[in-house]
């Protein structure tokens, strides 16, 4: 919370273990956000606060815009909430949020060279080689101040719902 440009350890690493698995899944999905970028589209978006969406505007079919873990998060409060089963509001941030600052930070071709050639049949060192490369790329990344504010105004949000230091 205290330091605007650094995500938690454990955030860091789920970064790098979603870009490795969002790169060998679809490798297009890179060049189109870098259109996006180059199109204004990316600009408009932080404008209009797309990096951030709150648990009940996420369904089970948002997985590729926020994760499983959110998604699921997000289709339990919409649907359990209206049962009057008490689930804790929240946010997520999206995968164009990911990959602005991926791009921002100027550490998608660096990532993605590091992680060239992994697959399941890779040795353990290089393993753990190419995945401590992958989090120092990631946590020496800058989040842009547009994302960050977002973020901030979200967590703010949700500390007026559930006190100050909410955790997240």
């Amino acid at each position: 919370k205290s330091h605007p440009n650094v995500f938690p350890i454990s955030y860091n690493i789920s970064i790098c273990i979603k870009f490795h698995v969002v790169v060998s899944r679809n490798s297009q999905i890179d060049a189109n956000f870098i259109e996006k970028i180059d199109n204004g589209v990316i600009d408009q978006m932080a404008q209009e606060s797309k990096f951030i969406l709150w648990f009940d505007q996420i369904r089970i079919e948002d997985i590729p815009l926020v994760g499983g873990k959110n998604a699921s998060l997000g289709e339990m409060y919409q649907e359990l909430t209206r049962q009057g089963v008490k689930i804790p509001n929240g946010f997520a941030t999206t995968s164009d949020a990911y990959w602005y600052l991926l791009a921002s930070a100027g550490i998608l071709e660096p990532l993605k060279n590091t992680l060239a050639g992994l697959d399941k049949n890779s040795p353990v060192e290089e393993l753990a080689s190419k995945g401590k490369k992958a989090r120092e790329l990631v946590l020496g990344a800058k989040i842009p101040a547009d994302l960050w504010d977002q973020i901030k105004a979200a967590y703010d949000r949700l500390s007026e719902q559930y006190g100050k230091d909410t955790d997240v």
